[in-house]
């Protein structure tokens, strides 16, 4: 990988879907302004695995292709069906590699509706170097999800949007 392709887990967007609409959020945006607002504590991983992105399979992350949409590979987009064993295999072997380099004093980022955490903003790779080491807890900030309106009048960054990602990940 290249200096200027180097992993920045700070860079790029992220989203949830609460009472029907979808938020968007720069990730250095919405990790400041929780770690600016909300206390993070620690919760059971299990209660937000199924949220991450990652699936953990034999201490690797796995790749379920009809699970997710979209991958991103070398900077170029890719459907699920058009990737090759190849690229599955580098997939999972780089995810794994930023999942292992993820710095677990850091809580993750999570919204919840009520009691239940229904999203994870930030923190993929936290959990599934969670899962990998066998942990059972997870340090978390807690979003409720009637914040996110606020929040996004706040940071100016959210925009009202539809993905496929979106209709897969929350119907």
């Amino acid at each position: 990988m290249s200096e200027s392709s180097k992993y920045d887990p700070m860079q790029g967007d992220c989203g949830v879907t609460y009472h029907k609409k979808n938020y968007s959020f720069n990730v250095k945006d919405i990790v400041d302004y929780a770690n600016d607002n909300y206390e993070a504590k620690e919760i059971d991983l299990d209660s937000v695995y199924d949220l991450g992105l990652f699936p953990v399979k034999d201490k690797m992350i796995e790749v379920d292709t009809s699970k997710y949409s979209t991958y991103v590979i070398d900077g170029k987009k890719y459907r699920g069906d058009e990737l090759t064993d190849e690229q599955i295999e580098e997939f999972s072997k780089e995810n794994t590699g930023h999942a292992m380099d993820a710095d677990l004093k850091y809580p993750i980022v999570c919204v919840s509706d009520g009691n239940k955490i229904i999203g994870v903003l930030d923190g993929n790779h936290r959990i599934a170097k969670s899962k990998i080491l066998d942990k059972d807890k997870i340090l978390a900030y807690i979003i409720p999800g009637e914040d996110l309106e606020d929040i996004s009048d706040t940071l100016n960054e959210c925009a009202t949007f539809q993905l496929p990602m979106f209709e897969q990940f929350n119907g």
